[in-house]
């Protein structure tokens, strides 16, 4: 009880509850939105027919984003004005271009302009077709018309000048009209067609449990991505959750006078409260969020692997990948107490992320192998550090229950035992600050 009425105390001074609780907190749950929409956006893009996507094209072609901010109204601009500017010479001799005068072709900044040598035999009809919808005048002269937007197709080298952002918007729009879109969809039509042809693809590796589906695989990648985005804020939140804490009383001279006081038991206890109450803040927000969604996109989806089976097998996914991330927060934590040995530090904090991306490699190899591959991934799955990729992408590669298994067990023993043989550094942790 001493403990939780410290976590409290400690919760009412509002430096550290800002610190602690509300901006972690803010900033945590901002990055998992981001990350969600991130994901429902590439999840529905991926799963759009030829009909859907013609469809939304359509719509951006009525309301396009560019042009209501520019015009005021999303629709296509109607009719393209083309004035090539004429050369005038004034009774001192001297040249100068104007537009035509018949009250279409008044100068805008937000017109488009074309230099060239000849404007009255240049030929724009390829630019009328490109710029068409998205600019009112076309002007064609030699160098007196300047608006924002300034095309030079004869220099040495053609370039495109854009003087205004609105400009520089319309411009670029060129590429998300409409006949780059037709073709688009074209293209995208014939490969949807070639894919329902083939139908769904399953890759058969030797030493899973089931075959992967790579076809509709979607849905299992986001959510995966989701979860472990879950799980690795969570544990940046709990690590950082001590040190903060402890470098706020240290600062103010307080930390071993209160250390002191409230024992050394309590007053961790204490910090502990304080970190299941900031991490599960942030579960509370997130997981209901992210499970809402995917329940709701999974609905028009076939799930797949390690999904469709018994939530036995998910719940134990779930426990590797928070055991195997606790493993690496513990070694970051160890490296940032070793700081003042340069080689420790270095090799706590590096060393274990090369042997993870070595094992990715090898067992991302292992798939060209015959037979032998199979075990060689088995292995990799098994081994703490070196099979932290393989056990990420547990969901769609399922090997056999007893490699998760032997994984939790062999990186639970592996972290107890870095823990006491560490212990110094942590029981050094109040004299070091």
């Amino acid at each position: 009880m001493a403990g939780l009425r410290l976590a409290l105390s400690l919760l009412r001074i509002p430096r550290l509850f800002v610190s602690l609780l509300l901006f972690p907190l803010f900033l945590s749950v901002i990055l998992v939105i981001i990350q969600l929409w991130v994901t429902s956006f590439a999840m529905r893009t991926v799963t759009y027919t030829p009909k859907n996507l013609s469809e939304q094209f359509e719509e951006r072609q009525k309301n396009n984003l560019v042009r209501k901010l520019v015009y005021g109204k999303g629709e296509r601009v109607e009719h393209l004005e083309i004035c090539r500017w004429q050369n005038i010479v004034d009774e001192n001799g001297q040249h100068f271009e104007v537009p035509p005068q018949n009250g279409k072709c008044a100068p805008d900044r937000l017109d488009i302009a074309i230099h060239v040598k000849n404007p009255t035999s240049f030929d724009t009809s390829e630019y009328e077709r490109i710029f068409e919808g998205n600019f009112e005048r076309m002007h064609v002269c030699v160098r007196d018309c300047i608006p924002d937007a300034i095309l030079s197709p004869e220099a040495e080298h053609p370039r495109a000048d854009a003087y205004s952002f609105p400009a520089l918007m319309l411009m670029n729009q060129v590429y998300f009209d409409e006949p780059e879109q037709k073709q688009y969809i074209k293209l995208f039509e014939n490969k949807y067609n070639v894919l329902q042809s083939v139908g769904t693809q399953f890759f058969h590796a030797n030493g899973y449990v089931a075959p992967v589906q790579l076809t509709n695989v979607t849905y299992e990648l986001g959510l995966l991505a989701s979860i472990a985005s879950i799980v690795i804020i969570a544990l940046w939140l709990a690590i950082k959750a001590h040190r903060r804490v402890l470098d706020y009383f240290a600062r103010s001279g307080a930390l071993l006078p209160m250390v002191a006081a409230m024992g050394k038991r309590d007053f961790y206890s204490a910090i502990w409260i304080v970190t299941i109450l900031r991490v599960g803040a942030f579960l509370l927000a997130s997981v209901p969020a992210t499970y809402a969604l995917f329940a709701g996109l999974g609905e028009a989806e076939d799930w797949g692997g390690i999904f469709e089976r018994d939530i036995g097998h998910l719940l134990l996914w779930i426990v590797c990948l928070v055991v195997s991330f606790s493993f690496a927060a513990i070694v970051a934590s160890i490296a940032d107490l070793k700081h003042r040995y340069q080689l420790f530090a270095v090799c706590y904090r590096y060393l274990p992320l090369g042997l993870a991306v070595l094992g990715g490699a090898v067992w991302t190899l292992s798939f060209v192998l015959g037979d032998e591959g199979g075990l060689i991934r088995d292995i990799l799955t098994c081994l703490p550090i070196l099979g932290m990729g393989p056990i990420i992408l547990v969901p769609l590669f399922q090997p056999h229950l007893n490699v998760l298994v032997i994984n939790t067990l062999l990186t639970l023993v592996l972290t107890i035992w870095l823990i006491r043989s560490n212990a110094r550094w942590f029981a050094a942790h109040l004299e070091d600050l």
